[in-house]
């Protein structure tokens, strides 16, 4: 699962996207409000930063918005913008996130690959599914904070890696509480959630993680299985 980016920029990467996916999720539901504004102008900083943007108009090509949209949200926190301009500014950091922990290239201003999230409604028939799978992901995120066995986490699963899995499934848990998921997502925690099954397996103390993982990953192909199906 190699992406070229260093484990502590991959961890900042998954950080922001939950909280980029969050503001969408609670905007869905709720609007938004100027706490929210900061935080997207917060974002927005960190984005720039963290790419070398040289400038808000090479920056909002990649995020599908323009320039002046851009910068209004980064300088003008305190400026409420539209519920539109919100949104789709929001989706655009999401993308520029998922290229880079997609391809590993942290020149996303140079990188014009276009991998859109792939975005999908939760039909009501899902919603009881959502539940199950929200809870059986929060109990496995609680089990790893809880393992202390370095033992455990070598062998092609190191500390970085358990880290990493803990903000993807919390990531993933903010998503599914939205009125749309992001299939790619759903599959890369799947994707995890498998190997940490097959890891856990060879340890009888790790027996109800291995479990749980494993019953995670299934539960989340099934997930993935309908939404594609309807």
């Amino acid at each position: 699962m190699s992406t070229g980016l260093t484990p502590s920029a991959e961890a900042k990467l998954l950080e922001w996207k939950s909280c980029a996916l969050g503001l969408l999720a609670k905007a869905a539901e709720k609007g938004f409000d100027q706490r929210d504004c900061e935080t997207l102008s917060h974002l927005l900083d960190a984005t720039r930063s963290f790419f070398g943007y040289r400038s808000f108009a090479r920056m909002s090509q990649d995020i599908g918005v323009s320039a002046r949209v851009v910068a209004d949200r980064a300088k003008r926190p305190q400026f409420t913008p539209s519920l539109f301009n919100y949104q789709r500014t929001l989706s655009g950091l999401v993308r520029v996130f998922d290229r880079a922990l997609t391809n590993g290239n942290i020149d996303a201003g140079d990188a014009k690959i276009d991998l859109r999230a792939e975005w999908r409604p939760v039909p009501s028939s899902l919603r009881e599914k959502m539940f199950h799978v929200s809870d059986l992901l929060a109990t496995i995120v609680t089990q790893l904070r809880g393992i202390n066995d370095n033992t455990f986490l070598s062998d092609g699963f190191e500390e970085v890696d358990k880290e990493y899995l803990i903000q993807l499934l919390e990531t993933t848990l903010t998503i599914l509480r939205a009125p749309m998921v992001e299939v790619g997502l759903l599959k890369r925690s799947a994707r995890w959630l498998g190997h940490l099954s097959s890891k856990a397996a060879d340890r009888v103390t790790m027996a109800a993680l291995g479990a749980a993982a494993s019953e995670g990953a299934h539960e989340l192909l099934g997930v993935i299985f309908k939404m594609h199906g309807s």
